[in-house]
């Protein structure tokens, strides 16, 4: 059993996210190149997640998704999919796992970070 003075337990969020569903809903934010391939890194995504939750998303009856943004260096995937709350952490690291060895291999889809790149032009180059 477990003791909680009240006066920690009324100062404190306590989260419960197995109260009503087995699964919770995690994602993992992707940030690529405006130069990269979209569709590519999407389908990237999706397979890694569906490669390490196959058990899951036969037990939610669902399957990963991705929702994008715009950033100033980039374009933020997320990718999104049912984990068990315990194994959230070790579920997105393997997915991570998975998702850098398959940009290694695709020229199409770069990962973006924060910098600067200086373009010179001559006088008669647009």
């Amino acid at each position: 059993s477990v003791l909680i003075p009240n006066a920690i337990l009324f100062q404190q969020i306590i989260y419960n996210y197995t109260f009503q569903n087995k699964y919770i809903l995690d994602e993992v934010p992707v940030l690529i190149t405006f130069e990269s391939d979209v569709k590519k890194a999407e389908a990237i995504l999706v397979k890694a997640a569906k490669a390490v939750t196959k058990d899951i998303m036969k037990d939610s009856k669902s399957e990963p998704f991705t929702r994008m943004e715009l950033t100033d260096h980039g374009i933020r995937i997320r990718l999104r999919y049912q984990s068990l709350a315990k194994e959230r952490q070790t579920v997105s690291s393997e997915i991570v796992r998975a998702i850098l060895t398959s940009v290694k291999n695709i020229k199409a889809v770069e990962f973006a970070y924060p910098h600067t790149e200086i373009v010179y032009r001559g006088k008669n180059k647009p």
